[in-house]
């Protein structure tokens, strides 16, 4: 017969030393998950959002959205250009960029952006809007470099897309907080009954426009889904005015719906995400109310 042992109890240290071994090594293993692999973990999103009095011709319209890539910070141009690819394999038919194109305004970025964001293309054009970043450099460099890349820059305008006679609005708004931001620029002579898109990097700009004026839909960038969604329930670590409401997804604002993209890139060293992926926005707009 085998003898038996009974094993000793653990005393309270070796428990508690076990706990912080344990919880090193979880750590250890969080924070290596969010330097290294989810911030290049790239999701393909695909919301379906329906649009008041979309003309049928724009039934079933496609938005590819690409969105704060923060050149300059911990990305390369090899990285973008895989979510460019990605995109264009998808054949949106609107292509949408809103803004923070650049990290910290220095003009040796923009060559930088120019390889990561290049060859993109849709049937109805690529736009973009700026973002806070960058205009914390020269601006109208980086537009000019947009608008060579074939790229449509929004600066508080709109432009109407038009199908078999049928339109659809495209207006684009400088930055909220950092830019000239005119929205009455841009949504002024439209008529009332036609819908429209706008293109506005800070989400919070659907909390303080005024009701009054018409949007359908906004799309932003910004908040980078938190980037740490954990951290991002805790207020003010997000960069915005209002908690974290306009964190990511489609959000009711007090005048108007935004959707919000989380972004490409990030902040901080290394632009760590923890349950925040890169997103790549595939949405699709469809007739409703």
């Amino acid at each position: 017969m085998a003898k038996q042992w009974d094993e000793e109890p653990l005393t309270r240290r070796q428990v508690l030393k076990r706990g912080m071994k344990a919880g090193w090594w979880a750590l250890g293993a969080t924070a290596g998950y969010s330097w290294l692999v989810e911030p290049r973990w790239m999701e393909v999103v695909r919301p379906v959002i329906p649009i008041k009095d979309l003309p049928h011709s724009f039934e079933g319209l496609t938005v590819g959205v690409l969105a704060d890539f923060h050149f300059g910070s911990w990305i390369s141009p090899e990285e973008v250009q895989g979510a460019c690819r990605t995109l264009m394999e998808l054949r949106p038919d609107l292509i949408a960029l809103p803004g923070d194109f650049i990290q910290r305004g220095w003009e040796h970025e923009i060559p930088t952006m120019e390889a990561g964001i290049r060859g993109l293309s849709a049937p109805l054009g690529v736009y973009a809007v700026f973002g806070n970043h960058d205009h914390y450099g020269p601006v109208r460099k980086l537009s000019e470099r947009l608008e060579g890349l074939g790229y449509r820059v929004l600066m508080n305008e709109a432009v109407p897309l038009v199908r078999d006679g049928e339109r659809l609005w495209l207006c684009g708004t400088d930055d909220l907080r950092y830019g000239v931001y005119l929205p009455q620029k841009a949504l002024g002579g439209i008529p009332p009954h036609e819908p429209r898109i706008m293109l506005q990097h800070t989400p919070d700009a659907a909390e303080e426009l005024d009701p009054s004026w018409r949007v359908d839909l906004a799309i932003s960038g910004h908040m980078h889904g938190g980037q740490g969604w954990p951290m991002a329930l805790v207020p003010g670590f997000v960069p915005s005015r209002y908690g974290i409401k306009f964190a990511r997804g489609l959000v009711q604002g007090k005048g108007h719906r935004v959707y919000v993209t989380r972004g490409i890139g990030g902040q901080g060293p290394g632009r760590p995400r923890l349950f925040s992926r890169p997103e790549i926005t595939f949405m699709t707009l469809v007739r409703g109310a």
